[in-house]
This record gives C-alpha cells, structure tokens and sequence, in this order.
C-alpha cells in the first residue's frame, strides 16, 4: 500500500470572516413598502413598493420626503386658491 498523507481537516470559516455591506435605502424602503403593500394584493405590492423606493431614495438623498414624492408623481400644489 502505498503511503498518502492524511489529509488535513479544514476548519470552517468563522462568523468573523463574513462581512455583509449594508442595504441601500432605497432598496430596503421598496422591499418594505412591498411587504406591506402585499397586504392588499399585487397591484398594493407594486405600488407599494414604488413608494417605499422613493421615500428610500428621499431619505439618501437627505431631501424631504414630501417633495421627493411630488416630483416623481408630477404633482404640485397650485398657489391659486381653486
């Protein structure tokens, strides 16, 4: 018999080798605003979503959620009392 070494046991990697990067805003405001908006039904999870993606990306940005809202909506208050 011919003589092979012993191969040597690997230890696995310990929890201190894994580094997850941090979820970006918007994604975690679409998948939040899905979630919830899955409470509904399909059309709720999608619009949901949307919404929750823009208020993610609002809150990157450090502009105010309102206004991010109605710039993507494309709707603005009239200063016309009508």
């Amino acid at each position: 018999m011919p003589d092979h070494p012993k191969p040597e046991k690997k230890s696995p990697p310990s929890s201190k080798d894994f580094q997850i990067p941090p979820i970006p805003k918007q994604t975690a405001g679409a998948v939040t605003g899905a979630a919830i908006g899955s409470i509904i039904g399909p059309t709720g999870a999608v619009v949901g979503g949307v919404v929750g993606a823009l208020v993610g990306k609002a809150a990157s940005d450090r502009r105010p959620v309102e206004k991010a809202v109605r710039h993507a909506t494309g709707f603005e208050k009239s200063s016309e009392g009508g």
